[in-house]
């Protein structure tokens, strides 16, 4: 057994000190993997130090698992260019996986205007947006704004809204008994069918409810 793999054995203010009076972010990285998960979530969220080392780690796992980071790393541009790296429906996935321990409202807001920018874009003589800061190349157009105008109305990503309001019109229709009122599953039809719209009636779609909270209501819909 290594000097520090010992480490996992110690107390969690041992681990402490030991991360504290690391030398150099070669041994603080060789702690860190020891360290309990109190220990680790302490770290991050509070130790500068983080800084130096997280390129090292595998960031995507902290996210899935609800880590808390520190709110300057979140709103960092280091952080934002990472987050650029993944494709809108897994951006939005890690949008909300970051949401349960963390304040993402600037994040969110950020990606918000970048994705309404996007929209706006939109020239319809040669069928093009800007999507020079998105890594979607493999997608039309037509494609983009539908991963857009989902995101931007419900907080979610399109392969998962598109499921749960397939299995919310389903239900509907097999139940005699209507619970959701007619203009929402008009709404919800409109949505599900969006890849069928022209690129211009899907922004004019977005435009018309963006100031409505469509995600709100559409949670409370699914738990009726």
């Amino acid at each position: 057994m290594d000097y520090f793999s010992k480490v996992y054995f110690l107390s969690d203010d041992k681990q402490k000190e030991l991360l504290d009076n690391a030398l150099d972010d070669e041994e603080l990285l060789n702690i860190y993997y020891y360290v309990s998960l109190k220990v680790r979530d302490e770290f991050i969220l509070n130790d500068p130090r983080f800084m130096n080392i997280y390129k090292k780690l595998d960031l995507y796992e902290l996210i899935y698992y609800h880590v808390r980071f520190n709110p300057d790393f979140l709103i960092g541009e280091e952080f934002f260019n990472y987050l650029l790296t993944f494709d809108l429906e897994r951006l939005r996935s890690i949008l909300n996986m970051l949401s349960v321990n963390n304040n993402t409202i600037k994040l969110e807001n950020k990606f918000e205007k970048i994705f309404k920018n996007i929209l706006n874009s939109y020239n319809k003589k040669d069928d093009s947006i800007d999507r020079s800061i998105l890594c979607d190349d493999e997608y039309k157009t037509s494609d983009i704004v539908d991963m857009l105008v989902v995101d931007l109305l419900f907080k979610d990503n399109y392969t998962n809204v598109l499921l749960n309001i397939g299995e919310l019109i389903n239900y509907e229709k097999n139940n005699s008994e209507c619970i959701i009122e007619d203009y929402k599953i008009f709404f919800y039809k409109f949505i599900y069918n969006i890849k069928f719209l022209k690129v211009e009636e899907k922004i004019k779609l977005y435009n018309k409810y963006k100031n409505i909270n469509i995600s709100t209501m559409f949670y409370l819909d699914l738990e009726t």
